[in-house]
């Protein structure tokens, strides 16, 4: 990738100063299209990369900022193999397959082998990227970032990774083997696709029904796109279950019954006993199409990723020495550690939706002083602003003296978040000043700004500070980084296309709070450091933020409706709708 000054531009305000690379070892040969290189980052990680034919791989990353240090590997070649050998790791190169095996340098023992590879032309001048590995039965996948699934282990099952309101796309997968995959990628990527099922719609009762097919005894993956490709799920009700064709029994799954639906994927399992013919049959109020996917237990055999738009494929091996943690540990190595918050955040939190004026928030905060609750932090959630317009600055109607409000918590003894959003109503001084910058997405309408752009930041992080930080306010609660309804879908940044810089809208929005109150409050709220977000992104912990992906539960009604977002991985807890305090600690 050629760097240009946008590029630097907007870079240019990340918490370390660029990456030094990691050494090459380019490989030549093969019977496949692209350039193909290894990268020794470390005894224990190895960046691998694959680019088509006259393209190089990108010099600059958003996610990796780590300094690498030289370190002392072996390379031998053939005309079959490229070896590279460090303390840790042997990786091999079949020149043929165009393949990389990674083994442990100690035991010999194969570690992970990559199975295929592909590359493909997209949208915007750039390419769709797929990429698997061989991957054993027994090994458990883990990682990913948060979603709105019962599922923690994610061998054999499928992911639609993009951002979106109560979900939150982190792309490193670390396996119980001990190794660890970063897909340094930024669009919108897809795990494990599955066999999309022939679904079609009862014109009576409205529900979908697609045949699987012949099922053997095992566990089955399944993955529901409601609204495709996305958009309309939220706030609508979704129930799917599994019927054998020959005997009318169903097997049902928590995840999926009667289930309150924010993002507009889905993830199951249902586990067969009984061999037999299968059909999938869903409710969806939505009034929309249901696409549904199915991997069987042999997709345990494989891990794949593929990215809808990017200059190439691009990964980390992070090498645990057989731990999870070891790996993990490389990916803290690669895109930054996570800072202590200061004591307060560790405290009680306590938020709602939402206080209407100054004088509740106070009245709310004195009452959990006079009952004892021993409260550390309180939280003014969104339309603080009234009629002034979407905005981080304070309606006089409602909270006259926001300055003398911060001074009479700090009296009681807490702490203060105020939500900020990324967008501002076009009637707003922020609004006019973006857009005269130039700083709003593609400069358009849509209110929300481009974090990509360093002087887009700079200016975001002003305004917040001007109205809040300045008053006292501790931290922010950054609301609507996704952005909010993906306004940059087949947009551009001052980066580059929307839909390639598609997930890390976060990590640069949090960059821009970060840098700013480590520069402007280094002995305030620049100290430690502590902000929230609702998504989050590869390396995003360097930005000492944390992400609230929560249970959508406030417009359910139904209590049993609420337990079963929470309970959705313990079918016999999810008969016992008791206590959710328990749960929400669980």
């Amino acid at each position: 990738m050629t760097v240009t000054g946008k590029v630097v531009a907007a870079l240019a305000l990340m918490s370390s100063a660029f990456a030094l690379p990691c050494e090459p070892v380019t490989m030549s040969g093969g019977t496949k299209v692209y350039n193909t290189s290894l990268h020794v980052c470390s005894d224990s990680i190895i960046r691998v990369c694959r680019t088509p034919a006259g393209r190089k791989p990108k010099s600059e990353s958003l996610a990796v900022i780590a300094d690498w240090e030289k370190i002392n590997f072996s390379v031998t070649r053939n005309s079959t193999t490229v070896v590279v050998t460090t303390r840790a790791l042997r990786v091999q190169y079949d020149v043929l397959s165009d393949s990389v095996s990674f083994f442990d340098n100690f035991s010999s023992d194969l570690i992970l082998q990559e199975k295929d590879s592909g590359i493909k032309p997209s949208t915007d001048n750039l390419f769709e990227i797929a990429q698997s590995w061989s991957t054993s039965t027994t090994e458990g996948i883990y990682g990913g970032g948060s979603y709105q699934n019962g599922l923690v282990n994610w061998a054999g099952s499928s992911l639609s990774m993009v951002q979106f309101n109560s979900q939150s796309i982190v792309p490193f997968f670390t396996s119980t083997k001990g190794y660890g995959i970063l897909w340094d990628d930024y669009s919108w990527t897809h795990l494990n696709e599955g066999e999309e099922i022939k679904m079609t719609q009862d014109t009576k009762t409205g529900a979908f029904k697609g045949s699987v097919g012949y099922l053997s005894p095992g566990k089955y993956n399944f993955l529901a796109q409601l609204c495709y490709p996305f958009g309309c799920a939220a706030n609508h009700n979704f129930s799917a279950k599994l019927v054998n064709d020959d005997t009318g029994s169903e097997i049902l799954s928590p995840d999926w019954d009667d289930y309150r639906v924010f993002p507009d994927a889905m993830s199951t399992r249902y586990i067969v006993e009984v061999p037999g013919h299968y059909s999938i049959i869903s409710s969806f109020d939505g009034n929309k199409t249901v696409k549904m996917f199915v991997n069987p237990p042999s997709s345990r055999e494989a891990l794949r990723l593929r990215s809808e738009v990017s200059e190439g494929i691009d990964y980390y091996f992070t090498w645990g020495n057989s731990t999870m943690d070891g790996a993990i540990a490389g990916y803290r190595r690669a895109t930054g550690t996570a800072p202590m918050y200061g004591a307060y955040a560790y405290g009680l939190w306590q938020c709602k939706n939402r206080y209407k004026n100054q004088s509740d928030l106070l009245t709310a905060a004195s009452s959990f002083r006079e009952k004892k609750i021993p409260v550390d932090n309180i939280v003014q959630d969104w339309m603080y602003w009234g009629s002034l317009g979407w905005g981080p600055h304070w309606s006089p109607d409602t909270y006259p003296d926001p300055k003398g409000m911060v001074e009479g918590l700090n009296e009681l003894d807490f702490h203060f978040m105020v939500s900020v959003w990324s967008k501002f109503g076009n009637t707003t001084t922020f609004y006019k000043q973006m857009k005269e910058s130039g700083y709003l997405l593609n400069n358009t309408d849509s209110g929300f700004y481009d974090p990509y752009s360093m002087g887009a930041r700079e200016l975001f992080f002003n305004f917040s500070s001007d109205n809040h930080f300045a008053i006292g306010v501790d931290a922010l609660w950054l609301d609507a980084t996704e952005p909010e309804g993906l306004p940059n879908i087949n947009n551009t940044y001052s980066m580059g296309s929307g839909n390639q810089y598609l997930n890390p809208y976060s990590l640069m929005t949090t960059e821009a709070v970060s840098t700013g109150l480590r520069k402007v409050y280094p002995n305030q709220q620049g100290r430690r450091v502590f902000q929230l977000t609702r998504s989050s992104f590869l390396g995003q912990q360097r930005n000492r933020c944390i992400s609230l992906v929560r249970r959508h539960l406030r417009d359910l009604g139904d209590p049993a409706k609420a337990d079963s977002q929470f309970l959705s991985q313990d079918w016999n807890l999810k008969k016992k709708k008791k206590n959710c305090a328990i749960l929400l600690g669980r």
